[in-house]
């Protein structure tokens, strides 16, 4: 059974809410998150923050996997 729902990976509540909507707990995460421009600004809101924000609600949410597929610097590795 899957379920799809929808957060922003840049505010911790919303993704705790969107976690908490559904209908069985997860058990795993896969945290794919890149940032569009790769500068420093964008990389230590998307590639850091969203994702801290990310594992906090997983961990929350009581699953016991996170999985983190991260790109840092392809686009600009010159940060």
């Amino acid at each position: 059974d899957v379920q799809v729902v929808t957060g922003s990976a840049t505010e911790l509540s919303s993704l705790q809410d969107a976690l908490a909507s559904l209908r069985h707990p997860i058990e795993a995460a896969v945290c794919c998150l890149s940032t569009r421009t790769g500068g420093r600004q964008d990389s230590f809101d998307i590639d850091f923050r969203a994702t801290v924000n990310c594992i906090r609600a997983v961990q929350a949410s009581g699953a016991k996997h996170f999985v983190l597929l991260s790109a840092v610097c392809v686009q600009k590795p010159q940060l």
